[in-house]
């Protein structure tokens, strides 16, 4: 079997992605494919740090053709590689910047499907379903990344029933995305989720909202915009005249109903977002302005263990995975969010989450975006909340008095620090070492 047997329709003439302004087929795509293979060294791992999609596209395609494990790190930032190479010796890596990655053999991957002026069908050979196609790396952001290998039938397996679920029976729809390739979510929903439904995969991957506005105009035909909360809040509140969208889809945390009906009414459109994670892929999916209830994908069950463990359980998981989020099971295959796992926080004997707390300070007007932080505790002696916060026209005061009227008086910062923006990664998270250094800096600023 070859690789185009996975698409569909299995016409190598169909349009497959969208380079700029140029409408490339499946034919000068596996022709850009086929040219890559032919340099690409024999490798057990390829790191993918294509920054354009369509370059990542290529690049992953002959990684599967020559049987190469693709590494999706958090970020390509020196360290990381570092210890890539160490744990996975074996390793070439993909570049479209001409950048260099310590003693990691790099390998251009710049293509535009210029390569041939006829299409032309180009045979690649499909991998076996058990194969291990790459393994994803978790962000980060609350402690050292964690490596989930994935499989070539979780892979298939999630982004057929994904496009079942959603419903996106559209005619040649442009998918753009604000999230990276290397990502869970960028994975599967700009690379597999086109591939597997038919849809125009975009090169681009915009990033600011001036940005992201500019590519959704250009784009003629149904569109359909794959991002998360954090890049929608920005947009919705820096956009007057946005142009329509047919589908929202939107990961990596929980949108606010506010939000998602915000959205909707902007951009004429209908928000859908996806509930998963790295270790396990996506597992469910809900219409936000519509239910609270998430409904897991076909095949997924969600198994209660001693009323706090939850397994699920899948044809492609070699064993049940735990989920580390606390749910509500209705039951097996739907249930509501209720918090992440490391979401509670604990001060003078109360509890509140995390994620409340930061949705009533970025609704005080006036605030662009903002986090509460808890400094690790001294002595045994839990220390009060602090506030990292952008709001130009505010003081100290002003946030403390419109927080008063949102939260617990025990869950009022202790220190309320104004930056420029938040030190967020390309998925919009904030990695707790970043906030941890904040701290440690205003700190240090303050005892000199």
């Amino acid at each position: 079997m070859n690789l185009m047997q996975y698409l569909n329709p299995k016409d190598p003439n169909q349009s497959a992605a969208l380079y700029d302004e140029d409408l490339l087929t499946w034919a000068q795509v596996l022709a850009d494919v086929q040219d890559l293979i032919k340099s690409l060294p024999k490798r057990v791992y390829v790191i993918n740090a294509c920054s354009n999609r369509y370059h990542f596209f290529v690049g992953f395609l002959a990684a599967i053709h020559n049987r190469c494990i693709t590494l999706l790190p958090a970020n390509h930032l020196p360290k990381t590689l570092e210890n890539l190479s160490v744990n996975y010796p074996d390793v070439v890596c993909l570049n479209d910047q001409n950048d260099l990655y310590n003693d990691i053999p790099v390998l251009s991957c710049c293509y535009n499907g210029k390569l041939t002026a006829e299409s032309h069908y180009v045979q690649l050979a499909a991998p076996a379903i058990e194969a291990e196609i790459c393994i994803a790396f978790t962000s980060g952001t609350t402690g050292e990344p964690k490596p989930y290998t994935k499989t070539w039938q979780s892979l298939i397996t999630i982004a057929k029933h994904t496009n079942q679920r959603l419903a996106l029976d559209y005619e040649e729809a442009t998918v753009v995305a604000t999230v990276p390739p290397q990502h869970m979510f960028g994975l599967e929903a700009s690379i597999m989720l086109p591939w597997q439904g038919g849809y125009l995969l975009d090169a681009q991957v915009p990033f600011y909202p001036g940005d992201i506005i500019e590519r959704l105009k250009e784009i003629s035909g149904t569109c359909v915009l794959v991002s998360t909360p954090a890049h929608l809040g920005i947009l919705v509140k820096s956009v007057s005249a946005a142009p329509k969208i047919e589908c929202v889809i939107s990961a990596t945390a929980p949108l606010a109903h506010g939000l998602s009906e915000e959205i909707e009414q902007n951009f004429t459109t209908r928000l859908l977002e996806i509930y998963g994670s790295t270790e396990t892929g996506t597992l469910a999916t809900r219409w936000t302005t519509k239910s609270n209830t998430w409904f897991a994908l076909p095949g997924i069950k969600l198994i209660s263990q001693d009323q706090e463990i939850i397994n699920v359980h899948a044809n492609y998981f070699a064993s049940p995975m735990i989920l580390d989020d606390e749910l509500k099971l209705f039951d097996a295959h739907s249930f509501e969010f209720l918090r992440r796992s490391n979401d509670l926080i604990k001060v003078g004997g109360k509890r509140a989450s995390l994620l409340a707390l930061n949705d009533a300070l970025c609704s005080i007007d006036g605030v662009e975006e903002g986090v509460f932080y808890q400094p690790n505790s001294v002595l045994n002696i839990t220390a009060r909340l602090v506030v990292f916060v952008v709001a130009s026209n505010h003081s100290d005061e002003t946030i403390r008095a419109a927080l008063r009227c949102k939260v617990e008086a025990v869950f009022l910062p202790r220190s309320v620090i104004f930056l420029k923006k938040l030190p967020k990664n390309k998925l919009g998270k904030i990695p707790q070492k970043m906030l941890k250094k904040l701290w440690g800096d205003f700190l240090a600023e303050k005892n000199r």
